[in-house]
């Protein structure tokens, strides 16, 4: 069945925190997943740790991967492309932890710009690396918007500021159309450190340059029980606060998308 809906090119989203642990892989599992129930949605895994492919379940040995699709004289995207059910993936790869040695070119930055357009998917979500590199340039200079994913400590929080600047170094420079969509907070619990975390974060929307989602995403052991599975917790166990909360924050992510006017 053909999924796809919209007639325009895809909407590329960066899912990104300059620190790592706070659960970007895992948000952006969750809503390729629920994404992929309506639209046609490719993900491509940019982190060299390789963990959005190892939890979707896809060849990592053996397929070819974003290494191929990065190098100059690869021609044909679609022999990198792999089915996770819900969507499609190219698979990350770790020789990518040298992609500056490997990629010294610096017209190497807009290849994923012009590879994005010719791909016929609505949705395209990058799960990106978490330090500052030539790969999180290749990614900030290819997408639509970036989606900051943070957690209730001070590290975090400041990963999610210096995207602020990232964005409006590379819109000057390289990507005028760049956009900072919204912050997660995830592994959300309701106790007085969280949500006097959850109070500051709305405070810095000024400083952050965007306004944060109102869902939070709960805690939940299940995010490890799914890993485990290959699975997002969206399809291990629907109802589970996961599964809830993601759900709801789709929706406020393509509200504002549609806001945007690019729905």
């Amino acid at each position: 069945m053909n999924k796809r809906k919209l007639t325009q090119d895809p909407i590329v989203i960066m899912f990104t925190n300059n620190k790592g642990g706070c659960g970007k892989t895992s948000e952006c599992l969750e809503l390729a997943y629920l994404l992929g129930e309506k639209y046609k949605v490719l993900a491509i895994d940019m982190d060299p740790q390789c963990n959005f492919s190892l939890y979707s379940d896809v060849d990592l040995e053996d397929s070819k991967n974003i290494k191929n699709v990065l190098d100059v004289d690869f021609e044909d995207i679609s022999e990198c492309i792999q089915s996770a059910g819900n969507y499609d993936v190219i698979a990350g790869n770790r020789a990518l932890v040298n992609a500056s040695k490997l990629y010294p070119d610096s017209d190497e930055e807009y290849i994923l710009q012009e590879l994005v357009s010719e791909l016929d998917y609505d949705f395209v979500l990058l799960d990106s690396a978490p330090a500052q590199s030539l790969l999180s340039i290749i990614e900030y200079t290819g997408s639509d918007y970036v989606i900051g994913v943070t957690e209730c400590d001070d590290g975090s929080l400041l990963g999610i500021k210096n995207i602020k600047e990232d964005i409006r170094t590379i819109t000057r420079r390289r990507n005028p159309k760049l956009k900072y969509l919204g912050v997660i907070l995830n592994k959300y619990e309701n106790t007085n450190i969280n949500r006097l975390a959850a109070d500051q974060l709305e405070e810095m929307s000024e400083e952050i340059g965007c306004s944060p989602f109102k869902t939070r995403i709960r805690k939940s052991s299940k995010s490890s029980e799914a890993k485990l599975m290959r699975q997002s917790v969206s399809q291990y166990d629907r109802r589970n606060n996961i599964a809830l909360d993601n759900a709801t924050l789709l929706k406020e992510i393509l509200k504002r998308i549609k806001e945007d006017g690019r729905m």
